[in-house]
């Protein structure tokens, strides 16, 4: 399916299957792209160029290719409640790149991609947050960009939890909001939760470490999460 320069169009339940790309969304805005079906795509299950505004709610891809959904040069998506899985050979499950800003990216489940469950490349001020992403070479990868907001995530089982290349993010929300949670098969992030308060030095446990996960020297969660991250608002995004 493609959509050039639409505005205002709804695609819905639709089954897509074996395409180069399942649906390509260009020069468009306050599109809806909700609840569909996309497998066995090559270069993309739902690619956005130059696009504005758009909500990406409730589909369900399986990968064949190189990405599930790819952003490139949009701004101001949501892109929100996405199952994104390997069906063969997926390198990354999401890709914000390419001047991409201030898209929204929550509540998404991506799972078992050979590079990275999320890339943001050359693309600021972009929010990644309630998402879990579980079983990937790398769980977020930020390249080449900083002022992005990484928040109340569940990284789980990745190989490489989180790799920055010439970027400075923001992985948590302050105190008593949070980070992330931080875990890999072999063994929890072993932080102890002895302390509380916004210099964890206040006596009594919290729920969060009583250390910074320390991702490199300009990056780390000030307040990551002891046990997974249940967000408070999933329900709301019930497609």
């Amino acid at each position: 399916i493609t959509l050039w320069g639409r505005t205002n169009v709804t695609v819905q339940n639709v089954q897509i299957r074996q395409f180069d790309t399942g649906i390509l969304l260009a020069n468009g805005t306050r599109n809806f792209l909700v609840g569909n079906s996309i497998s066995d795509s090559i270069n993309g299950s739902i690619v956005l160029y130059h696009a504005w505004e758009n909500t990406l709610a409730g589909n369900n891809m399986s990968v064949r290719g190189n990405i599930g959904i790819l952003l490139d040069s949009s701004t101001n998506n949501t892109i929100t409640a996405n199952s994104v899985t390997n069906g063969l050979n997926c390198r990354y499950g999401c890709m914000i790149g390419y001047q991409s800003s201030d898209n929204f990216l929550s509540f998404n489940t991506i799972a078992a991609c050979n590079e990275a469950g999320i890339l943001v490349s050359s693309s600021p001020k972009n929010t990644v947050a309630d998402n879990n992403v579980t079983d990937s070479y790398t769980g977020i990868q930020f390249n080449s960009c900083s002022g992005n907001r990484v928040y109340h995530n569940n990284f789980v089982n990745n190989s490489i939890q989180a790799s920055v290349l010439e970027a400075t993010e923001a992985w948590d929300e302050g105190y008593p909001s949070g980070g992330n949670f931080w875990n890999y098969w072999w063994s929890i992030y072993n932080g102890s939760d002895l302390f509380r308060g916004p210099g964890q030095n206040e006596t009594g446990s919290d729920g969060i470490a009583d250390s910074p996960y320390i991702i490199d020297s300009n990056n780390k969660d000030n307040y990551p999460f002891m046990q997974p991250w249940v967000g408070s608002h999933s329900t709301l995004y019930d497609w």
